[in-house]
C-alpha cells in the first residue's frame, strides 16, 4: 500500500543564512564612498603633481634616475634624491593616457581605496560596523589635507595594509609577515612616510613586550615564537629600506 506524503511530512526547507546583497554593511560603505567623493570633487590643481610627472617622464624616457636638481635656477646641478620615483610613475602613465580626467579618476580611486581599507580595518578591530563607519568618516575629514593627486596616498595605503597584517597577527597568532619587508621595500621608493610605518610597527611590537591591565587598556604579551618572528620581520624590513637606487 502506498502513501502520499502530505506537506506536513515533507522536510522543512533550510533557512537562508546568507545576507541580502544590499546589506546594511554595504549601505554604510556606499554612504562612506559618497562622503569621500564630496571631499574629492574639486580639481587636480596640486602644487607638486606636475614636477612629479616630469620626474617620471625623465626616468621613463632617459632610462636613468634623477640624481641632481634640474629645475632650480640658483642651485641647478646640486645632488638630489628623487625618493618618490616609484609612486610618480603611475601618475605619469595615467596623465599620459587620460590627461586631466585620467589624473582625477586615478587619485579619486586611490582615496576611495584608502578610506575603504580604513573602514575595513576599523570594522575588524571593533567588530561594530557603525563605530567603524563613524571612525572612517571622521578619518576622511582629517585626511582631506592629503586628498589630491599626491604620492602620500600610496603611503597611507601601505600603512593600512601593515595595520591589517599586524591586527591579524595579534588576533590569530599567525599572519603573512613576509609581506611586511616587501611592503617597506616598495614604500621607501614611493614616499617618505615609510618612517611612520616603521614607528607604528615598533609601537605594536612594543605593546606586546609587557602584559597587564590598566582600566580598559589591556596588554597581552607576545609568545616567545611571536617575538622571534617579529624581530626577524623588523630586521628584514630595515634591510629592505636599503633596496633603492640611491
Amino acid at each position: 500500500m502506498t502513501t502520499v506524503a502530505t506537506p506536513l511530512d515533507a522536510p522543512a526547507a533550510p533557512k537562508q543564512a546568507s545576507r541580502p546583497f544590499f546589506s546594511f554593511h554595504l549601505a554604510l560603505a556606499a554612504v562612506l564612498a559618497m562622503w569621500v567623493f564630496f571631499f574629492c570633487a574639486k580639481s587636480v590643481a596640486d602644487p607638486d603633481v606636475w614636477w612629479h610627472i616630469k620626474n617620471a617622464q625623465y626616468l621613463l624616457t632617459q632610462h636613468k634616475f634623477l640624481r641632481v636638481d634640474m629645475y632650480s635656477y640658483t642651485v641647478f646641478g646640486t645632488p638630489w634624491i628623487d625618493h618618490e620615483w616609484l609612486s610618480e610613475i603611475p601618475f605619469y602613465l595615467v596623465w599620459k593616457a587620460g590627461g586631466l580626467y585620467g589624473l582625477y579618476l586615478f587619485y579619486w580611486v586611490l582615496v576611495e581605496g584608502v578610506i575603504a581599507l580604513l573602514f575595513y580595518l576599523a570594522y575588524k578591530a571593533s567588530g561594530n560596523v557603525k563605530s567603524a563607519f563613524v571612525a572612517s568618516a571622521l578619518g576622511a575629514v582629517l585626511a582631506v589635507v592629503n586628498f589630491g593627486p599626491r604620492n602620500i596616498l600610496f603611503g597611507w595605503a601601505y600603512l593600512m595594509v601593515l595595520l591589517l597584517i599586524m591586527l591579524k597577527y595579534r588576533r590569530e597568532g599567525t599572519a603573512p609577515l613576509w609581506v611586511i619587508p616587501l611592503l617597506f621595500c616598495v614604500w621607501v621608493n614611493s614616499h617618505g612616510s615609510w618612517l611612520i610605518g616603521l614607528i607604528v610597527f615598533g609601537i605594536i611590537f612594543g605593546s606586546g613586550i609587557v602584559s597587564g591591565t590598566w582600566g580598559k587598556i589591556e596588554a597581552i604579551r607576545w609568545s616567545p615564537r611571536q617575538i622571534k618572528e617579529l624581530i626577524a620581520t623588523a630586521a628584514a624590513s630595515i634591510a629592505a629600506l636599503f633596496v633603492n637606487p640611491y
